[in-house]
C-alpha cells in the first residue's frame, strides 16, 4: 500500500532537486561575470605601475631617475644572482628534464588506457602474478595524465601518478595504495624504490597483455586490435632506469621543500622591474600612463560596484542573507 506514495514522494524530491539544481545554474550565471570582470581589472592594476611612482619619476630630474633606474636594476640582478634562488631554478630545471624523460616511457601505457576507455574494452585474462584491482586502478590512473583535457578536476600532467608513489592522497575517484594523510610521514628510499618498482611491474604485466592476443575484448566478445606503435612502445619501457630517475626526482623535490620561502624575492624583484621601465619612459610618456593608472583604477571601481550590486541582489532572493561587499585594497593579492 505504501509504494504508490513512496513513488510519488521520489518523484517530487527528484523534480525539486532537478528545480534547484537549475535555479544554482541560473545563479552563478548571474553573478559569474560581473566576479570575473572585477578579477581582471584587479589583476590589471596590481600589474601596473603606483600612481605613487609615477608622480615620483614625473618630479625627478633626468640625472637623479638614472641613478634611481641602475639602482633598481642592481637589485634586481642582486636578487637572481642569490645562491638559494638559483640553486632553486636549477633543481626545477632537473625536475623538468626528469619528467619530460618518465614522460616519454609512460605515454605509450596512457595511450593504451584511453584506447580501452574510447573502446570500451574489458580485461578477459591477466599473467599470473598480477592482481585485478591494480591493473585496472591503474589504467584508471594513466587515462588521466599526459592528455591535453583534464577528467574531473584531476590534473592532466605526470605529477600526480609521482604523487601517488610517495602516498600522497589526491582525489577520491581513484584510491592510491598506501596513501598517507600526514605530509611530514615522508617514506624512506627503500619504500619509494618499492612503490615504483610495484608500477613499473604492473606497467610490464600491461605490456604483456598488449602482445597477447585476445586479453582485452570489446562488444559482441570481439578481441581489440591494439596498435603496433602502442605496443611497441609498451615493449620499450626501461624498468631499472624509470626507477632511478623517480628516485632523482624525489630527491630534488625533497631539497626544494628545505630552501627558504622566495614570496618576498619574488615581490622584490617584481617591484624593481616595474620601477625599471617607468625609469626608461619619458616625461612625456609618464603623463599618458599616469591617465591611464587613473582610469584602470576608475574601471576597477566600477566593476566592483556592478559585482557589489549583483551579490547584494543575489544572496537576499536566493539564500536569504543578507551581505555587504567591500572593496578589497588594490595591492591585495586576491586568492
Amino acid at each position: 500500500e505504501d509504494i504508490p506514495i513512496k513513488c510519488f514522494q521520489f518523484k517530487s524530491a527528484v523534480q525539486a532537486e532537478s528545480v534547484v539544481s537549475k535555479r544554482l545554474y541560473l545563479v552563478k550565471c548571474e553573478y559569474r561575470i560581473a566576479f570575473r570582470a572585477f578579477l581582471e581589472s584587479h589583476e590589471a592594476v596590481q600589474r601596473a605601475p603606483t600612481s605613487n611612482l609615477v608622480d615620483m619619476y614625473l618630479l625627478l630630474s633626468e640625472a637623479r631617475s638614472e641613478e634611481r633606474k641602475l639602482k633598481a636594476e642592481s637589485v634586481v640582478q642582486g636578487s637572481l644572482q642569490q645562491e638559494d634562488f638559483q640553486r632553486a631554478l636549477e633543481l626545477e630545471r632537473q625536475c623538468e628534464w626528469l619528467e619530460v624523460e618518465m614522460s616519454k616511457s609512460l605515454y605509450p601505457f596512457t595511450e593504451l588506457a584511453r584506447l580501452l576507455e574510447n573502446k570500451r574494452a574489458t580485461l578477459k585474462s591477466i599473467p599470473a602474478k598480477a592482481t585485478l584491482s591494480d591493473i585496472l586502478t591503474l589504467i584508471k590512473r594513466l587515462k588521466c595524465i599526459l592528455c591535453r583535457t583534464t577528467i574531473q578536476e584531476t590534473s592532466s600532467g605526470i605529477r600526480p601518478l609521482l604523487l601517488d608513489l610517495q602516498g600522497v592522497p589526491r582525489d577520491d575517484d581513484y584510491p592510491t595504495p598506501g596513501t598517507n594523510d600526514d605530509s611530514t610521514n615522508q617514506k624512506s628510499e627503500a619504500e619509494l624504490e618499492e612503490s615504483a618498482l610495484h608500477l613499473v611491474d604492473n606497467l610490464q604485466h600491461l605490456s604483456t597483455l598488449c602482445q597477447n592476443r585476445g586479453c582485452f575484448v570489446i562488444e559482441n566478445r570481439k578481441e581489440l586490435e591494439i596498435p603496433n606503435n602502442i605496443v611497441e612502445g609498451c615493449q620499450a619501457l626501461d624498468k631499472e632506469m624509470f626507477v632511478a630517475q623517480f628516485l632523482d626526482w624525489v630527491v630534488m623535490m625533497r631539497e626544494q621543500r628545505e630552501l627558504p620561502p622566495f614570496e618576498t624575492l619574488s615581490d622584490t624583484i617584481r617591484l624593481n622591474e616595474i620601477e625599471v621601465s617607468v625609469a626608461a619612459v619619458t616625461k612625456e610618456n609618464l603623463k599618458t600612463v599616469r591617465s591611464k593608472l587613473e582610469l584602470m583604477e576608475t574601471d576597477r571601481l566600477q566593476r566592483f560596484m556592478v559585482l557589489k550590486d549583483v551579490v547584494e541582489d543575489v544572496c537576499p532572493r536566493e539564500m536569504n542573507l543578507v551581505v555587504e561587499l567591500k572593496s578589497p585594497d588594490k595591492h591585495r593579492v586576491l586568492e
